[in-house]
């Protein structure tokens, strides 16, 4: 499942910083700093609707975008692989407001340090 609340160290922050300075906060460039004092909540209302309509499209054009990821799995093990049939669903229940993703993965190549390099 895609929320911005998955995403504690900001990775995809862009669109939580503009957001803030839409709603009128602190006006900063930085967007680390626009981080700082954002009133995170879980309700269904048009501000967080928005928040999660950018984080999603930040996050799907990262997993569309061609590079290759590691995927990690704690059964499977590690391993380098390139994304492909990228889709998302909304989850109905939650209002349409968080998305799940799917895809296909293929495995590219080994994980290993210098590959991860």
């Amino acid at each position: 499942m895609i929320s911005h609340l998955s995403d504690p160290n900001g990775y995809f922050n862009k669109g939580i910083a503009e957001l803030k300075e839409i709603d009128n906060a602190t006006v900063s460039t930085d967007t680390t700093d626009a981080l700082d004092g954002f009133n995170y909540t879980t309700n269904l209302n048009g501000k967080n609707v928005q928040l999660e309509r950018r984080f999603k499209l930040e996050v799907l054009n990262w997993l569309n975008n061609g590079e290759p990821k590691l995927f990690r799995s704690p059964t499977e093990g590690n391993y380098l692989v390139r994304l492909l049939g990228v889709s998302l669903s909304p989850v109905d229940n939650l209002g349409r407001m968080l998305h799940n993703f799917s895809c296909t993965a293929y495995e590219i190549d080994e994980a290993t340090p210098e590959k991860l390099k």
